[in-house]
């Protein structure tokens, strides 16, 4: 009896962490510069996306799907002037632009996507700069050893 118990527990464990596995929620962060607003999505390595931009809008999908988005601090740190709106719906990322902003993304060091909001026909050379590449380890080795 008392092993059928433990047993069950056991199982209820093992099942919970499969079910915690399986629905994932991505985090959103993001943050106001100087000509642009930076979305920045924990994605993982695995992940593929694709973003597509209409007239004051865009929509993020990512293959494996999602569960959601955490949109919690969204607004914390960024006014409401150039993204006005995030949602998850439809299992999809869709933002409102509040502006005729120009919207682009890239892949940063593999697990992260960051979409940039840029203010229409803004010099790209007053922006952040694309952060280098992350360096590899035989080239931490090297730095080290000179």
């Amino acid at each position: 009896m008392r092993f059928s118990i433990v047993a069950g527990w056991m199982a209820v464990a093992v099942l919970t962490s499969v079910w915690k596995a399986a629905a994932q929620t991505l985090p959103v962060r993001t943050g106001e510069h100087a000509g642009f607003t930076r979305i920045v999505v924990r994605i993982g390595e695995e992940r593929q996306w694709d973003l597509r931009e209409d007239t004051r809008a865009f929509s993020l999908s990512v293959a494996p799907g999602v569960d959601g988005f955490d949109l919690s601090q969204s607004f914390d740190l960024i006014q409401r002037d150039r993204l006005a709106e995030l949602a998850f719906a439809e299992g999809e990322l869709s933002g409102t632009l509040a502006c005729d902003c120009d919207v682009s993304a890239y892949r940063y060091r593999e697990a992260f996507l960051v979409i940039d909001i840029r203010d229409a026909g803004r010099d790209d050379s007053d922006a952040a700069p694309t952060p280098p590449p992350r360096p590899t380890r035989d080239a931490d080795n090297a730095a080290r050893a000179n």
